[in-house]
């Protein structure tokens, strides 16, 4: 929480939305007194930010940004702008922010709803989540096609997959069953955990491995281009 408003104020708004260590804050006397690498490491354990000005507030912003966290600003006045316009997703305010706010930001909430960033964050991790899943079956399903294709080449062998079959299954299959993942519903637990890391790849090492090595599909699991690809 950035605000101009007294500690005071601000500790006691903290402590009923549930914040973090609402009784440690930071002021923007204090703050003048910080390096940025002391901002940084002090910024890890207190959240209540009081008697802000458009400067301390744009050094908070660069401060989580150091510590490699992925920072959304949110603000409505001309002194949030140069925050908004520094954060990775600066967000104003529709009704009540101004016209230079709406400017700098990524995002405007056209209703000034907080929860339409908790409804934005569940679908995005939602969508990742799905896009992660089919890409994974893309490359999955690919691997025994390329080998069916080839190894017969190479060893001289009678042909396992023809043109046509080929063309089959990467007109017909590959895009419905792709098209299911992206319309698959989020998991129960994606609010709850941790977010990814800003250096966080969507096709790692890790994935790739599994892609080689998955056979069957996980108990319980229902989808029809998942049962096909099963052995």
């Amino acid at each position: 929480m950035i605000t101009g408003d007294y500690p005071g104020t601000a500790m006691s708004i903290a402590r009923q939305i549930g914040l973090r260590n609402p009784d440690q804050h930071i002021t923007g006397t204090e703050l003048d007194t910080l390096t940025d690498e002391q901002l940084a490491q002090r910024i890890q354990d207190v959240n209540v930010f009081a008697r802000m000005v458009p400067e301390q507030k744009l050094r908070i912003v660069k401060a989580l940004k150091i510590n490699k966290e992925i920072v959304a600003m949110t603000g409505d006045g001309v002194n949030d702008a140069p925050a908004l316009k520094a954060a990775h997703i600066g967000i104003a305010m529709g009704n009540r922010g101004t016209d230079v706010a709406r400017e700098a930001a990524a995002l405007v909430l056209l209703d000034d709803d907080f929860n339409s960033i908790v409804t934005a964050v569940r679908m995005g991790r939602r969508i990742y989540d799905n896009l992660k899943k089919a890409m994974m079956y893309i490359l999955s399903v690919h691997i025994p096609i390329a080998g069916l294709s080839l190894i017969p080449i190479l060893l001289n062998w009678p042909l396992i997959l023809f043109p046509v079959q080929i063309v089959f299954l990467e007109l017909i299959i590959d895009p419905a069953c792709t098209l299911i993942f992206e319309a698959d519903n989020d998991d129960s637990g994606v609010m709850t955990r941790k977010p990814r890391s800003i250096d966080a790849q969507l096709f790692d090492r890790l994935t790739v491995l599994k892609c080689f090595f998955s056979r069957r599909p996980d108990p319980g699991c229902n989808h029809c281009c998942v049962r096909l690809h099963t052995p």
